[in-house]
């Protein structure tokens, strides 16, 4: 299983498996998840009923309203992982350099 993984978009990919030691399988079933599958079934982004009003009708910038329950469950919530490399060397005048 890959866990806690990045991708190319830095995202996070991780894989659960949905089987237990001693489970019997058949051929072609389902073993694992991850955050874009839900018991083998394609689960990929969310349902949500929101409100949008412009002002005066004339642009599109002015109001969207979402639920505050959307902020606190973490419908929206996704993991990003990022690499950073950094180098220290000594420079001429005795200290070091953080390039």
């Amino acid at each position: 299983m890959v866990k806690f993984s990045r991708t190319n978009q830095g995202t996070c990919f991780d894989q659960r498996s949905i089987v237990q030691a001693g489970d019997v399988v058949a051929k072609g079933e389902t073993l694992a998840d991850s955050s874009s599958t839900d018991l083998g079934d394609l689960a990929l982004g969310q349902n949500v009923t929101g409100a949008f009003m412009s002002w005066e009708g004339y642009n599109y910038e002015d109001a969207i309203i979402l639920s505050e329950r959307l902020v606190k469950d973490d419908f929206f919530t996704s993991i990003h992982i990022e690499k950073h490399e950094m180098e220290a060397r000594e420079t001429k005048l005795g200290g070091r350099g953080d390039n």
